[in-house]
């Protein structure tokens, strides 16, 4: 092919003004110009700028096409439109909140190397994400250009190569360590000897999980949540003309089909560019594109691209990576030490703190004391000024954790309570840090948390820890404050959250049954009967909390449950229409209903209950224990005694890291004693448990089916529940909330029932003859006179009282 020609095709399409104009007047959504810069640069420098190297005679021949073909991006979920739904509708990470996260344009030149530019850009930008912009590295193209085995050099390659995999096995260095030259020089035979430091990453992915799964939801989603994303695009001619604007392939503009030439590398290309926001701009739906072609070119070296329509094959594949921080410089580390000595007290598990999930997500640093020591160690009451070992650990969406060694692991956030991490073997857990003003308002502060525990998977090797974040969430405020209405029961000061529930309105009025409130309860439905219980009229209101859940075991808003996969309705579609784990051929794996009294102990008691299920399927009925919740009243550090708790931490971490002792070893007496009953060795049996988890594998990962899976296929589960006042007077059938208000016992001004979260066991499933309603069987911990002897059915699959946002389950480890 005569390369004069084709200069002279190329300076055509890109500085012929003809050609610009035709550009203009196509539409009117962006702006072309010509670049002067440009005018010295052959075909060859200009198609490598796109992506492509040069092409070979017999490709020529063959008319070849660099990439011959994208994936159409797939439909999103439903789950996953309405997560990104919910995400602003512009978002840029050059200005988030007055700050600039995202590295410095810059030039490749004539060398191919695109694809190693929006590599470094990614992980630069989220290099300076994840340290808050304390480091800003700006890594080196050209150590990748000479020495990476897995790209072409200036003859092009692809960012998964790069800042994935060439990132998690060999490093990037820092530009100063090897300047950029815009050629391809050998690899020096001391590269693994360098003076260089070198930058790793880890957990890299095509955005959706797999090559052909990007779509613009998701893209938008891992921008947000992650940071940039490297994206691969169809480079035209019109394109090299961008100035401004939102830029959108004009076919019209030349009749490609004229060239004398018979081939046209510009059409299929692939060039690499990073994603850095999106915006809309007068209806029209943009990506905002960090290129790698300097500053004179486009908008400051950045192009607008419209998005939701795959435009030029941006949203067909989404790359993204993440960068292993390397721990602090003791210097750092001084100063973070200096912080946590400044909020940490004692506080045991008596935590009103409420953080959501992406106020926990991000990266911490994690300061840890010498392990070895006991597990009855009060990690609480230990002073951070003497944890001197520092990791910092990255908590991604929805539930993967990264060390500082690149070992991946999880993570859930515990509602109300903290989080818990285990990767390389080893678990973290603490609260939230929160702070009280004046008794009764309180302030989450969800950057922090309180002295917690670290041990092994075995339960060994403990330390006590501390974890200050690092990244503070883009997203939301760090510090969260719930406010109540002025009540009765409340103090002077009406932004108080935290009820005093010493208060004679709660401590001495004495619960009444309001006949009137029961009727009506039975004429506006059919479903379930009311009832009237005289053992509940001599409780005062703050028993009756108690029984509900407890004042400490209290949720604002819970997860709505996750969308099924394909993969999970088919599996659940198998299952039986009706299962019973009291009826199973006959057999009975369920232990009795017990009563919890007047202590807020439902975590403790649906806990066991789970847990004497499980023991009994395992080992078909031949050891039946009873759990003591006694025990765990007392002496549990992951609860709250009589003011609540959660099973995660009971049924779970406490059974898991300390045991459960048998009842007959701790009687249950309803109320918590001293103590120091704890420090007595009493000989007895422990029982323990292992491989708990929230269904679906992290906290907002449940849904109906799944719960059903988990329940036939392993044993009873643990929910928990919003508990209305309605509910109190539950006698038979479908349960379902009738939005009617006790206003006689409760003011319509404030109901604590409507954020009590009361813990209670799934034991069964089914379908009601007369209906076609589906039901859940329920274990209650209010006795066998409550409800259908103790047992209650609520509507299943609607998320009745939010039954569906949070199951939990743990694996008893049999002992005989």
């Amino acid at each position: 092919m005569d390369t004069t020609a084709m200069d002279k095709l190329k300076r055509q399409f890109i500085n012929n003004k003809d050609y610009i104009d035709a550009v203009n007047r196509a539409q009117s959504k962006w702006v072309a110009t010509a670049y002067k810069e440009w005018e010295t640069e052959s075909f060859e420098d200009m198609i490598r700028k796109a992506g492509a190297r040069k092409a070979s005679k017999q490709e020529q021949k063959f008319n070849f096409q660099y990439f011959c073909s994208w994936p159409k991006p797939p439909p999103s979920s439903a789950e996953t439109k309405r997560i990104a739904a919910a995400l602003p509708e512009h978002f840029d990470w050059r200005n988030v909140s007055g700050v600039n996260y995202v590295s410095d344009v810059r030039d490749q030149h004539r060398c191919g190397s695109c694809y190693i530019f929006a590599s470094v850009a990614v992980l630069e930008s989220r290099y300076r994400i994840l340290t808050q912009n304390e480091e800003k590295p700006t890594f080196s193209p050209q150590d990748v250009l000479n020495c990476s085995p897995y790209a072409q050099g200036c003859d092009g390659g692809f960012p998964f190569l790069i800042a994935g995999k060439h990132a998690e096995d060999f490093g990037m260095v820092t530009e100063s360590c090897e300047p950029y030259t815009a050629h391809q020089f050998p690899c020096r035979n001391n590269r693994d000897v360098t003076p260089c430091e070198r930058y790793y990453a880890t957990n890299y992915q095509y955005v959706g999980g797999y090559y052909g799964a990007s779509n613009e939801d998701l893209i938008k989603l891992a921008v947000y949540h992650n940071g940039p994303v490297a994206v691969g695009i169809q480079v035209y001619p019109d394109f090299y003309a961008y100035r401004s604007g939102i830029y959108h392939h004009v076919k019209d503009a030349m009749n490609f089909n004229t060239s004398p030439y018979g081939w046209n590398p510009f059409v299929a290309v692939d060039h690499a560019v990073t994603v850095v926001g999106y915006g809309v701009e007068r209806g029209t739906k943009y990506w905002i594109v960090k290129n790698s072609w300097g500053k004179y070119w486009g908008e400051n070296g950045y192009v607008k691209i419209l998005r939701g329509t795959n435009e030029c094959g941006i949203e067909s594949l989404a790359f993204e990576s993440t960068p292993i921080i390397p721990k602090m410089d003791q210097e750092v580390v001084h100063i973070l030490l200096l912080l946590l000595l400044f909020y940490c007290s004692s506080t045991g598990a008596d935590t009103p703190s409420n953080c959501s999930f992406d106020e926990v997500a991000g990266t911490w640093k994690f300061f840890e004391s010498n392990r070895g020591l006991s597990k009855h160690t009060n990690c609480s009451s230990t002073n951070p000024d003497q944890f001197r070992h520092v990791q910092v650990m990255q908590l991604l969406f929805p539930n993967v954790a990264i060390d500082s060694y690149g070992n991946t692991g999880v993570w859930t956030l515990i509602v109300n309570q903290g989080f818990e991490v285990n990767v390389n073997n080893r678990k973290y857990f603490a609260f939230t840090e929160w702070t009280e003003r004046s008794g009764h308002h309180a302030i989450s502060i969800c950057d922090k948390t309180r002295p917690g525990w670290a041990h092994d998977k075995y339960s060994r090797d403990w330390s006590c820890f501390a974890g200050q974040k690092i990244q503070r969430s883009h997203k939301l405020r760090s510090k969260r404050q719930y406010k109540q209405p002025v009540t009765e029961a409340t103090t002077a000061e009406s932004s108080f959250n935290r009820v005093n529930y010493q208060h004679p309105f709660y401590a001495e009025y004495r619960y009444i049954n309001d006949l009137r409130f029961i009727e009506k309860i039975n004429e506006v439905q059919s479903n379930w009967k009311a009832t009237a219980y005289p053992q509940f009229e001599h409780l005062s209101r703050l028993e009756i909390v108690r029984k509900m859940g407890g004042p400490k075991s209290r949720i604002y808003s819970r997860p709505k449950p996750a969308t099924v996969s394909e993969r999970v309705k088919s599996l659940a579609s198998e299952l039986p229409e009706n299962f019973d784990w009291r009826n199973v051929s006959g057999i009975n794996y369920v232990s009795p209903v017990r009563s919890q009294g007047q202590c807020g102990s439902c975590y403790a008691f649906a806990s066991a209950a789970m847990l004497e299920s499980r023991y009994r399927i395992l080992t078909e009925n031949t050891y039946q224990p009873v759990f003591s919740p006694q025990d765990i009243v007392d002496c549990s550090p992951y609860s709250q005694g009589c003011d609540g708790g959660f099973p995660y931490l009971i049924g779970g971490k406490y059974a898991e890291d300390y045991g459960w002792v048998l009842e007959e070893c701790s009687p249950y007496k309803g109320k918590k004693q001293d103590e120091q009953l704890c420090d007595v060795d009493r000989h007895c049996k422990r029982f323990y448990a292992t491989d708990y988890a929230y269904v679906g594998g992290f906290y907002g990962g449940c849904n109906e089916p799944l719960m059903r899976l988990a329940l036939v296929e392993n044993g009873p589960i643990v929910v928990g529940m919003n508990v209305f006042d309605d509910f109190l007077h539950y006698k038979g059938g479908i349960y379902h909330h009738t939005k009617l208000k006790d206003t006689m016992n409760w003011p319509r001004k404030w109901n604590p029932y409507e954020i009590t979260n009361h813990a209670v066991v799934i034991v069964g499933y089914g379908v009601d003859d007369q209906t076609d309603m589906d039901y859940w069987i329920v274990k209650n911990s209010w006795g066998t006179h409550w409800g259908e002897d103790g047992y209650f059915r609520i509507r299943r699959g609607v998320d009745e009282c939010g039954i569906e946002s949070s199951a939990f389950e743990a694996t008893p480890i049999p002992t005989f």
